[in-house]
């Protein structure tokens, strides 16, 4: 947030300050390679103004993207309850406030950015051991 005043030497001398502001948001990082990935979206931008915005950041390079979102998106909003499923590298998102509260499940799945699940679970089809040999020529 950038924040500027005006100030005078008197006590009771006026501040104007002039920002942006995004509140009332969700945010959180999540583990990727080799950076985790911090998610910023949706939250207040002003009196009855209220964002969409997806953003994400690079915790290792501290710089911010804005990632393309595909499909429809949900209505701007804030103070909604969110979870993140790792198994399915989505975050879902429920209700939240817009001038009225709303009710509705939207998710994002986030796997293109931090990219897919980095361990092994299981090998399929199941064919046993596998054996090297050596032969003598």
């Amino acid at each position: 947030m950038t924040t500027s005043c005006s100030l005078t030497n008197s006590p009771f001398a006026a501040i104007t300050p002039t920002y942006t502001q995004v509140c009332s948001n969700y945010a959180a990082a999540i583990e990727s390679v080799p950076n985790y990935k911090m998610f910023s979206v949706f939250g207040k931008t002003g009196l009855m103004e209220y964002s969409d915005v997806v953003k994400v950041m690079d915790v290792g390079s501290m710089s911010w993207e804005d990632p393309t979102v595909e499909g429809v998106k949900p209505p701007a909003r804030e103070d909604m309850a969110v979870c993140y499923d790792p198994k399915l590298c989505r975050l879902f998102f429920y209700g939240g406030w817009a001038n009225r509260w709303m009710e509705d499940l939207w998710t994002l799945n986030v796997s293109p950015i931090i990219g897919p699940p980095y361990a092994t679970l299981s090998v399929s089809p199941i064919i046993g051991p596998v054996r090297f040999f050596s032969a003598a020529l």
